[in-house]
This record gives structure tokens, C-alpha cells and sequence, in this order.
């Protein structure tokens, strides 16, 4: 540690031409002492320096005498000087005590104190009013970072207590934020480094206590301070609260382990927590997410008015595991269990609207060449499992996942056979084995409900084949490829012995044509021009003489003739590999059964690299589905994006589908100055049930700390809320020079 060398690691390693400069020096001996005083201390090597006000410097006289052979007298400085520099025996040097203004640097760590007192016999230092600066790079994404103490001590054995501290990256004189800590003890578990161990730890903000935390032994390769994340809750879901987070990581065996908890309160919840739990080493990797509350309060989502739960106890448990095994193998090993179907939309919202295969299951799968194969086992192993928005539904249905017990698939990707000068034959194939199952959730009704209806579970034993050959080729600027492939598959339900195998088979024969035309122009304008056309005839060899229930995207083939053209356009402005505009047409032609036109599809998107005097950059995206036979569009999606200034961003987008909804989205985002920066969304509703939503937040970034503030209504839920985040810098960003 810096105190250990503080003044003497000199006399173990000699410093390269070491410089020592007093302004006054005096000696004088007392009883069995000598002692020295220096004023205007300094010292300097290549990559050490030392300065103080006051040094004073007690020597055992005989020892000393011994040693150095001479007498004590006022014109010994250099010699002394020198002789601290130099190898020696420490046991002749009782006590060392520095005074004002005392800074001691070594390669960018420098420890500053108002005092600073060591007995080298005895191996312990005292320093009070102390600061230790440690240099960018290494943890806290190399931000550098300082401890502040009242008295830092050091033991014989290398270890420290510091009293009455403050942790913090900030480099201000009147830090922005602080960690304060009652006693910050520091035992070495390396060279160089420590593991922390804090206590009566307090979040400062402006030099103001906000916030008491637990405070977790830290160190190693740790994260730093171990808090990464204040957050307060409000609105109906929580009614107030805050959550804290913390974090830490450290090696175990080969690898290093990770871990994040989140703790917090709620007035109307109680105290939920979460705890993240990653281990990460070569060849394999291990994920655990725990979630648990004793809940307090009432369900808000609109979904508690069809499904309820029996107890207060709220749980989630995510554990994800990957092996990679040996000749491009991997193998995934994943459990999921989940109390009540409210937990994910309630707790998890964005992860549960994203995420369509939270389940447990064995996924055994390799990828070499042109071949895949995998082998999956999947089942639901609590009564809720992961409950999509769809399985919420008004008749009373419970959803019903498929559960694969198992499958194996294999599939030989394109394969060239053969190639010809403008022209190759390919051969790609598809098999899968599975014993499938839908199985209905069991779920509780909300009170007043009606039940939900209880539906059998539906086995199949299944296999299933594609094949395909496909023969592309070139003449000129025209691209041709014709294709026929096969595929079906047959079934069998194992809970009835009697039934027979059902089967079903296709053949289809497709052909694909198409060009690129390109005109270019004077100034480096350029104009690509991609008509399609797709003719394909699917046609049914076998078919099943029962009822089936659609299982996958098997069991929804059917036969017929249909064509699709397309015609893409693309402007490119000079020297830019990016289109300036892209607009591409899709229209099928449904010929057998329906002879009808399918849903037309226009999409488009300018992206100018140059800037509009008047807008600035902008930027625009569409996409239209218009189903002829209906007269109405289907689904229209636009956004458009502009910047009048540097400082401002303006977006705004239509959502319209059908009759279902439609909804104008509009958000301005505009940086007041380089820290503080306002936003502002809304959401317009023309007609269904698109939730309005208003938000409005505000923004500063500092340099080594970011809060948002922001204040959000969401009738879907009707919540509420004033939310408030605090984050430091060196938790989202690497340290740059400026910062």
C-alpha cells in the first residue's frame, strides 16, 4: 500500500537520481535521541514525489552513531538526506512525522493529509485529514476515483481503517455524490490490491445524506463502490418507494462470478427483491434471476380482472445455463418458474412483451457447414408458465403452449450439386422428429369471474420433411431461379392405440425472376431500379381424413397458385453506399382457390445525408398494407424524425390498424445547455382502445453523474407516476480524458 512506501520503499529500491531540497534543517540530540527537523520539505525521483510542510525525524543515538559513523551537526543535511535514500537499517528510525500540507504522488496515486505519523519499527502509519486519489484505468470502467477520511491507519500485517470516509469519482472539490462510510476496513488480498469491507453506509448527493445502504464487501476486480443504481418508485403500482442496487464480481476457479441485488420498498407492495447471479468461464456460462415479494397491495394490471392467484407470495425464477461442448456443440439448459401469470406484465413488462420463450427445456443444437442439428426437450414445469398477451383472452380459454417432449431436427442448408458458367444446380433438406403437446395452463379466475374452460391435453408423435432443389442463373442483367420442393409429414396420437396415422404432403413448383437496372447521373447521382416477379403452385398429394388441431405452421398449408410482384427503387446521393431514398411495392396475386389480390405492401425509407437550411436533418420511414378486397387499410406504420437545430430532435408516428386503433405518437427532446436536456412525449388516440400516455422528463448530465426526472401518465394502466433515477457516470460509460 502507498503508506508502506510512503517515505522508505526508497531505502529497499533506490530511486534513479533522487533530489532532495529543504529550506531549513536543523538537528539536536535529547537524551538517548537524535533528532532532525526539516522545513520545506521535498523529494522527487522519475516516478515518486514528496512534499511538506514540517518533517521531524527521531533517531535512536546509538544506533545511529553506529551506523553512520559521525556525530550529530548541522552540516550532516546531505548526508542524511541521502542516507534515507539509501539501503539502511530502519531499526535506528523510532518515528517519522510529517506536518501541513503533506502530498506524497507515485505513478498518478497521491495520498494528501494535514499529518502524517509512522513508527517503522512497528510497521504502522497514522495519517488524519487524509485523501488517496487513485489513477484512471483498472476498475469503475477507468474512472478515477478517491477515498476521503477523518484518520487512515495502517497495521504491520498491511491491512486499513479508514474513519469517517467519503467514496467518489467525482473530481470536484465539493463532490457532486458521494459514498459515506462510518469505517472502510481494507485487508490485502493481493499485491496491490484489497478487498473492502464498509459499514453505516449513506448515499451523500450535494454534500446531503439522501439515502442509508447496505454496504457489501467489495474488491478485487469489483465494480468499486458496489451501489450502481437509486431508483425511486411511484405511482399506482408502488405507491412510493425507492430501489437500490448493488453489485459485485469476483474469480471463482476458472472463471468469475457476477452478481446484482436489487432491494426496495414500497408503500403499497412491501419490500420485493431482486437477485442476478452470472458465472462466466470458458466453455461455459450460467445465468440466475430471482425474484420474490410478499405482496402487500392489489393487482393494477388490467389483465387481474380474468386471472387471480392464491396467495400473497410472488416468485420468479430464470436459470439459464450454456455448455459448449466439443466439435461446435452447445447445449442449453434453462428453467423457468413463475408463480401467478401477473408477474411478468406486471413486474417484467417490457421483458415479458419481448420475450415469447421463457420456458424450461434442454436444447442440445450444432452448426457446421451447411448442417444443423438440434435436439430439444421443452415442458412447463409449474402451473402458470410464461402467458403471452394472446393467452388472455375473453371466452374463458386458458392458453395452451406447445411442449416439445422431444424433437430433433436436422437441416442441410443450399448445397451446390454442380455449377454451370452462368448457372448451379442446389439442393437443400429439412427433417424434423417430435412428440408435441398442448397442454392448458391451470389458472386461477379473478374473483367474480367466470372459470375458464377445461380443455383436454392433445399429444401428437409427428415427423415432418422438406426438400428442395433450386437451379438460379444469370443472362445479362437478368436473374433467374426456378425451384420445386416437397414437404409434409405424418402423425399419431399415442393416448389413442386405435387411431390411425394421418398424413399430409405437398409439392411446389415456383420460378423468380428479376433485374437491376441503374441510370446515373451528372453529379454522382444514382438510380437502381428492382422489378420482381414470383410465380409459385402448391399443389396436395395426401390429406388428412380427420379433424386436426393446427399445431405449427405445418398444419396451416394449403394448396394453390399465386404470383407476387415487387418493385424496389433505390436513389443513392455522391459518394454514399447508403440509399437516399428506398422504396419498395409488394403485391400477390392469391390465383387458386381465391383468385383474389392479397394485402398490398408499400415500404419506404428516406434517410438525406444533407441538411435542410430549414429542418435539418431528417429522416422518415412508412409501411402500408392495404387489402384490396376489404377497401380499408390494414396496417399503416410512419414515423418522421427532424432537427430545426443542433439541439433539438422532433419525432412523431402514426399507428393505424384496421379498425382496432389508431394513435399519433409525437416526442421533442431539446438540450437547454451541454448538461440539462427536457423531453416531451404524447400519444393521440383516434379510435380503439391504443393507450394515451404523457411523459414528461428532464435530464442533466454532469461530468461523472447523470438524473432523470420524469412524470408519466399511462391510461392503459391507469398509473400515475413521478419517476427518478441517479446513476454515476462510470456505471454506463468508459473514462475519457475531459470527463
Amino acid at each position: 500500500m502507498i503508506l508502506t512506501f510512503f517515505l522508505f520503499v526508497a531505502a529497499q529500491t533506490p530511486p534513479q537520481n533522487p533530489e532532495w531540497e529543504v529550506d531549513s534543517f536543523t538537528s539536536e540530540i535529547l537524551g538517548d535521541q537524535v533528532i532532525y527537523r526539516a522545513e520545506g520539505l521535498r523529494y522527487s525521483s522519475e516516478d515518486r514525489s514528496l512534499s511538506a510542510d514540517i518533517g521531524v525525524f527521531t533517531f535512536d543515538k546509538t544506533r545511529y552513531e553506529q551506523i553512520t559513523q559521525h556525530g550529530i551537526s548541522q552540516g550532516l543535511e546531505e548526508k542524511f538526506l541521502g542516507g534515507l535514500a539509501s539501503p539502511a537499517d530502519d531499526l535506528f528510525l523510532q518515528l517519522i512525522e510529517l506536518t501541513g500540507h503533506v502530498v506524497f504522488i507515485q505513478d498518478q496515486l497521491q495520498l494528501q493529509c494535514q499529518s502524517f505519523t509512522r513508527w517503522p519499527q512497528k510497521s504502522e502509519s497514522l495519517a488524519l485529514q487524509a485523501k488517496l486519489t487513485f489513477p484512471s484505468g483498472g476498475r469503475l470502467n477507468g474512472w478515477p476515483w478517491s477515498l476521503a477520511c477523518e484518520e487512515l491507519k495502517e497495521f504491520a500485517d498491511g491491512s486499513l481503517v479508514a474513519s469517517r470516509c467519503e467514496m467518489t469519482t467525482c473530481s470536484e472539490q465539493d463532490a457532486h455524490y458521494s459514498l459515506s462510510l462510518n469505517e472502510l476496513k481494507g485487508k490485502r488480498s493481493a499485491p496491490g490490491d484489497y478487498l473492502w469491507d464498509p459499514s453505516s453506509a449513506w448515499l451523500k448527493v450535494l454534500g446531503v445524506p439522501l439515502l442509508p445502504l447496505p454496504a457489501p464487501v467489495f474488491g478485487g476486480d469489483d465494480s468499486g463502490f458496489g451501489l450502481d443504481l437509486l431508483h425511486l418508485l411511484s405511482g399506482r403500482q408502488w405507491g412510493t418507494g425507492a430501489r437500490i442496487g448493488f453489485s459485485s464480481s469476483e474469480p471463482m476457479g476458472p472463471g468469475e462470478l457476477h452478481w446484482w441485488l436489487r432491494p426496495a420498498w414500497s408503500s403499497e407492495r412491501g419490500f420485493p427483491v431482486i437477485w442476478d447471479i452470472k458465472y462466466e468461464q470458458p466453455g461455459f456460462s450460467s445465468g440466475l434471476e430471482l425474484f420474490y415479494l410478499d405482496d402487500q397491495g392489489e393487482d393494477i394490471h388490467p389483465f387481474r380482472n380474468q386471472v387471480g392467484r392464491d396467495n400473497t407470495i410472488r416468485s420468479r425464477i430464470r436459470w439459464d445455463n450454456r455448455w459448449e461442448l466439443n466439435h461446435g456443440w452447445w447445449l442449453d439448459a434453462d428453467l423457468s418458474l413463475t408463480s401467478d401469470p401477473l408477474v411478468d406484465p406486471e413486474f417484467f413488462r417490457q421483458e415479458w412483451i419481448e420475450n415469447e420463450n421463457a420456458e424450461s427445456e434442454l436444447y442440445l443444437h450444432r452448426h457446421n457447414g451447411n448442417l444443423f442439428v438440434e435436439v430439444a426437450a421443452s415442458a412447463r414445469l409449474d402451473s402458470v408458465g410464461y402467458t403471452p398477451l394472446e393467452g388472455f383472452d375473453s371466452e374463458g380459454l386458458a392458453p395452451t403452449p406447445l411442449e416439445l417432449l422431444p424433437s430433433l431436427h436436422l437441416q442441410q442448408f443450399p448445397t451446390e450439386l454442380f455449377a454451370a458458367k452462368e448457372s448451379s444446380w442446389n439442393w437443400s433438406w429439412d427433417l424434423q422428429l417430435a412428440r408435441m403437446q398442448l397442454r392448458p395452463h391451470d389458472l386461477v379466475p379473478a374473483p367474480g369471474s367466470t372459470p375458464f374452460q377445461v380443455a383436454d391435453v392433445i399429444t401428437r408423435d409427428r415427423a415432418q420433411w422438406k426438400t428442395r432443389l433450386s437451379f438460379p442463373w444469370s443472362l445479362g442483367p437478368l436473374r433467374l431461379q426456378a425451384g420445386f420442393q416437397t414437404e409434409g409429414g405424418f402423425w399419431k396420437d399415442p393416448k389413442i392405440s386405435s387411431a390411425p396415422t394421418q398424413g399430409r404432403s405437398f409439392g411446389e413448383a415456383d420460378l423468380s425472376m428479376g433485374m437491376i437496372l441503374l441510370q446515373e447521373y451528372e453529379g454522382g447521382w444514382s438510380h437502381q431500379v428492382h422489378p420482381h416477379l414470383r410465380l409459385f403452385d402448391r399443389r396436395q398429394f395426401r390429406e388428412s381424413h380427420d379433424i386436426f388441431l393446427n399445431f405449427d405452421e405445418l398444419d396451416q398449408l394449403q394448396a394453390g397458385r399465386a404470383v407476387e410482384l415487387g418493385l424496389r427503387q433505390l436513389w443513392f446521393e455522391p459518394g454514399n453506399s447508403s440509399p437516399w431514398l428506398d422504396v419498395n411495392l409488394l403485391a400477390p396475386r392469391f390465383i387458386d382457390p381465391d383468385n383474389t389480390w392479397g394485402p398490398l405492401e408499400l415500404r419506404a425509407t428516406w434517410s438525406p445525408l444533407e441538411r435542410s437550411a430549414l429542418l435539418g436533418k431528417m429522416s422518415a420511414s412508412a409501411r402500408v398494407r392495404h387489402a384490396f378486397d376489404e377497401g380499408d387499410s390494414d396496417e399503416l406504420f410512419a414515423s418522421l424524425s427532424m432537427a430545426p437545430l443542433d439541439s433539438w430532435r422532433l419525432t412523431a408516428g402514426l399507428r393505424e390498424v384496421g379498425d382496432e386503433f389508431q394513435a399519433i405518437v409525437l416526442r421533442a427532446t431539446a438540450s437547454i445547455t451541454d448538461s440539462w436536456q427536457f423531453q416531451l412525449g404524447r400519444t393521440f388516440v383516434g379510435h380503439g382502445n391504443a393507450a394515451k400516455s404523457t411523459l414528461y422528463g428532464l435530464t442533466y448530465q454532469g461530468h461523472d453523474f447523470f438524473f432523470t426526472l420524469q412524470a408519466i401518465e399511462n391510461e392503459a394502466t391507469g398509473d400515475k407516476k413521478i419517476q427518478f433515477d441517479l446513476m454515476p457516470l462510470f456505471l454506463a460509460k468508459n473514462w475519457q480524458p475531459g470527463l
